[in-house]
């Protein structure tokens, strides 16, 4: 007589302990294929076949990935970001994470049950029709510019990513642990860097310029990219405010207290070595509205004060540096260049260089109401196109920068309405007020808030984490919609 697998005898309670170690053994499978997919579209760059295997890799594994390893999946996507811009051929220019969060949403609307989200809960917040609206008005103009690339970067990584955001937040923890990424993805980029400068992977393209940071070109593996000072400023600056809000925050424990307070003062001496002025004016508002906003908790503010006071030392330090007796210190020409924040900025010839060029490009959209193009004045004038909202303007035209600018109130309304709460909507609700404000202030004088893909996803990925932490904060519910 044959035996069937019903005769075998079970202990009690094996197939409970069984079942756990079956369904992670395919979550790490799914994880590996995942990889490997996207490793081998990089190397090869076929855009048909790369999305074609991911469409049949989201159908076969989707249902085996649970909410936490879809959670996992979209925190891993920031550090991700560094390799963004790769040497090799990626198809339509679509960066790395753009791909990955694209696959998680593919996931999430294919199988939303598995991840215990409501059909009726995809259509999400008001935020994300306002992000629709950005990212269909601003294909017109980037399809006939053939600015692909930059739209993806621009317009659909944000849509993404809040749409992500808002099917996977389902804690204030995770809201968090999402914060907690976009700090681990800036550090990554800025170790990426100093690893690549130590390694001789990078090449100075100003090394007249001993002051400042200066601009680098990076080539290493896949990863092909050339940074400035003003980009790197205005990527360590959004880290900032999020830094400034882990040390004010009861909840905070204390290795991450300490560990944030030591990412907190490297941040700031970073930020004065790039001597970006936008960066610094950005991080400065943002930190102030956080310390402002955050008075009630008084029992950490001598922290914060400490934190300054030692800044203050090492600017004292750094600034007198290198020179010799009766001379200028090495870094003099940073504390002057930062100093024209206080009053001077008007007479500088960068100022007003940029608001000549702000000019130029409202004056030539409203000739062009869908936008002639990210380059024209370059092309046209020789104007630098260093502010996002010159780019904006230019790339997305009048209705996609009416569109931007109803996601910055949709934004501004939300955070706002939660501050003053006794929960933990107020500190989310601060911290996304300041990040917001911190790069709308960094965005005039650097477009790479809006437009390089690891400061847009640093960016946009606290704004996101704070908008749909405040409502788990609330158990559901929110006055602000």
């Amino acid at each position: 007589m044959g035996l069937s697998l019903s005769d075998i005898p079970l202990r009690a309670g094996s197939g409970k302990r069984v079942a756990p170690i079956v369904g992670g053994v395919a979550r790490v499978c799914s994880a590996a294929a995942i990889g490997t997919i996207i490793g081998w579209s990089l190397v090869t760059g076929r855009s048909t076949l790369l999305f074609a295997l991911l469409a049949v890799s989201a159908l076969a594994i989707g249902p085996s990935l649970s909410t936490r390893a879809r959670f996992a999946m979209l925190w891993a996507c920031l550090p991700l970001t560094v390799f963004a811009v790769p040497s090799a051929p990626v198809p339509f220019g679509i960066s790395v994470s753009t791909i990955l969060l694209a696959y998680i949403c593919a996931i999430q609307l294919l199988y939303p049950r598995e991840a215990g989200v409501r059909v009726r809960e995809l259509a999400g917040p008001r935020v994300l029709p306002a992000l629709m609206l950005f990212a269909a008005v601003a294909a017109v103009p980037a399809y006939l510019n053939w600015q692909i690339p930059t739209w993806g970067i621009v317009c659909l990584a944000p849509l993404l990513l809040f749409w992500a955001s808002a099917t996977l937040i389902t804690t204030a923890r995770q809201a968090w642990m999402l914060v907690a990424a976009a700090i681990v993805a800036v550090w990554t980029f800025v170790g990426f860097l100093f690893l690549a400068i130590l390694a001789g992977h990078a090449t100075n393209l100003n090394p007249q310029l001993r002051s400042r940071f200066g601009a680098y070109f990076v080539s290493w593996g896949l990863v092909e990219y050339t940074t400035y000072s003003i980009w790197f400023g205005t990527l360590v600056a959004f880290a900032v405010p999020a830094l400034v809000m882990l040390l004010l925050r009861r909840a905070t424990t204390r290795p991450v207290f300490i560990l944030s307070a030591a990412c907190l003062l490297a941040s700031l001496a970073l930020l004065y070595a790039s001597a970006a002025r936008g960066a610094v004016a950005g991080a400065a508002i943002g930190s102030g509205l956080v310390v402002i906003l955050s008075l009630r908790n008084k029992g950490r503010m001598s922290v914060v004060l400490g934190v300054a006071l030692a800044l203050v030392a090492v600017v004292a330090f750094v600034s007198l540096a290198g020179g010799e007796s009766g001379g200028e210190g090495r870094f003099q020409p940073n504390t002057e260049r930062i100093g024209t924040l206080t009053g001077n900025v008007g007479r500088d010839a960068n100022f007003r260089g940029r608001m000549t060029m702000l000019e130029a490009s409202l004056r030539e959209t409203l000739a062009d109401p869908l936008g002639p193009g990210i380059g024209y004045l370059a092309r046209t004038y020789g104007y630098d196109e260093s502010s996002a909202y010159a780019v904006l303007l230019l790339g997305t035209g009048l209705m996609g920068t009416f569109a931007f600018l109803l996601i910055v109130v949709l934004l501004a309304l939300r955070y706002s309405r939660s501050i003053g709460y006794g929960d933990g909507r107020h500190y989310l609700g601060v911290l996304g007020l300041a990040t917001l404000a911190c790069g709308l202030v960094a965005g005039v004088s650097s477009d790479s808030a809006l437009f390089e893909p690891v400061q847009s996803i640093a960016w946009w990925s606290i704004l996101g984490a704070c908008y749909f932490g405040i409502k788990t904060s609330d158990g559901g519910k929110d006055r602000a919609g």
